[in-house]
């Protein structure tokens, strides 16, 4: 994974990672089971968290007001400091990609009772506001 920006991950990142992990039901695990289900839900919170804010970036680099529904460009309008202005919009793109197959990935250890976080990771790749 490219280097962060500074101040990035004290941004959605930070609300996201922070959020709900330990809420996570995990019922009738073993200790190892546990560790590996809160290891797993703390890797999905990481690639889903850092995804979300690259997927916003981008929005604001390619979107238009209208599907947006507020003004658009202003991260670049303050030269502020993005993976997308480090990449390139075709390198974000490949990144938020890999983030998506990461944040997917890691809960492969809960099967389909994860399709639902699944199925949010896989809409941030896609959304268009």
């Amino acid at each position: 994974m490219s280097r962060l920006p500074n101040g990035l991950t004290h941004n959605r990142y930070g609300l996201v990672t922070s959020g709900r992990v330990g809420g996570a039901v995990v019922r009738n695990r073993t200790r190892r089971l546990l560790r590996e289900a809160i290891r797993a839900l703390k890797t999905f919170s990481h690639a889903f968290g850092l995804a979300f804010q690259l997927s916003d970036d981008l929005i604001d680099a390619e979107g238009d007001t209208k599907t947006v529904g507020k003004r658009i460009g202003k991260d670049a309008g303050r030269g502020k400091a993005t993976l997308v202005a480090q990449l390139g919009i075709t390198g974000a793109r490949k990144q938020l990609s890999d983030l998506v197959a990461m944040a997917e990935a890691s809960l492969s250890l809960f099967g389909n009772k994860a399709a639902m976080l699944i199925s949010a990771a896989k809409f941030l790749a896609t959304r268009e506001y």
